[in-house]
């Protein structure tokens, strides 16, 4: 099979695992929800504003240059969304995130070099296979290769949680093989709940965890994406309607909570056609 080359995301393999319903609607049908969740949009906007801040501190701007670029960002981007989250729960959520964020960002301030931000990689694994990715942020600190994935959260995760997701072994091991050699991989977590440590102590509010990482662990993360990327391979072959009839529905608590699709998962099993009541309506083609 050397003349394919059949390329997933961290991101997508991991929609396939947690529900191939999801992952055949968001990348077979190519739909996305017209109404984004909270946590997507919470997400979306806090990266944008991590973004600027750092891209300004790349630049050689002053730390107070940088956060005020940030903080126009942030304005920005929560006026535009006002109409669709009217109620000041994303403003409130980012506003003390980025409050406490600043404050350990001040005192690291002078602590670190950045190197690239929001950087796009493609890497080719084998002779069938490439990897793409997106590191949020590489950058020396005190004198340390780094590269970190921004988290908003509502609680830091769990060590287990951590430790066993497979997206920082796969960043570790692609910029290993673009020449970043060692370099510590962490989660940047914030934590956008209010709780009484943080009001006491707001650097509680962030967590960087670094996993363990070896090179056992490194060949038998790439080994599995692998074949859940050989899986993907496979049923795409088959064509929409066919890749349809094996995709099975998760179904459970923790995954259909935050799901975009559960309203269209739902009317389909109650026997609703999803182009005459779903599709351009609550849903619409995602585009490249």
């Amino acid at each position: 099979m050397t003349d394919v080359d059949f390329k997933n995301s961290h991101s997508e393999t991991e929609s396939f695992r947690s529900c191939e319903r999801r992952h055949f609607y968001g990348y077979g049908l190519r739909l996305r929800s017209s109404r984004v969740s909270v946590a997507l949009a919470r997400g979306t906007v806090g990266h944008e504003v991590l973004a600027e801040y750092y891209s300004n501190c790349k630049s050689g701007t002053s730390f107070r240059e940088a956060k005020a670029r940030a903080y126009h960002i942030l304005a920005e981007r929560l006026s535009e969304l006002e109409e669709i989250y009217p109620s000041d729960k994303l403003r409130e959520d980012l506003g003390f995130c980025f409050k406490d964020y600043f404050k350990l960002a001040e005192q690291e301030f002078d602590r670190i070099e950045i190197l690239d931000v929001e950087q796009s990689f493609t890497v080719r694994i084998n002779e069938s296979f490439s990897l793409p990715f997106v590191v949020d942020l590489i950058l020396r600190y005190n004198g340390r290769l780094e590269a970190w994935d921004h988290k908003f959260v509502w609680d830091f995760f769990n060590d287990n949680v951590a430790d066993l997701s497979p997206q920082l072994p796969l960043y570790y091991a692609g910029l290993s093989m673009l020449g970043y050699p060692h370099a510590t991989v962490r989660y940047n977590e914030i934590r956008y709940r209010a709780t009484a440590q943080i009001k006491a102590d707001p650097e509680s509010r962030i967590n960087r965890p670094a996993p363990r990482i070896t090179p056992q662990r490194v060949l038998t993360t790439m080994e599995e994406h692998i074949q859940i990327g050989q899986r993907i391979f496979d049923i795409r072959q088959l064509g929409l309607d066919e890749w349809e009839k094996r995709v099975v529905r998760t179904a459970n608590n923790q995954t259909c909570k935050s799901c975009d699709f559960a309203k269209m998962c739902i009317g389909e099993l109650n026997g609703e056609d999803r182009n005459q009541f779903y599709v351009g309506v609550d849903y619409h083609e995602r585009t490249r």
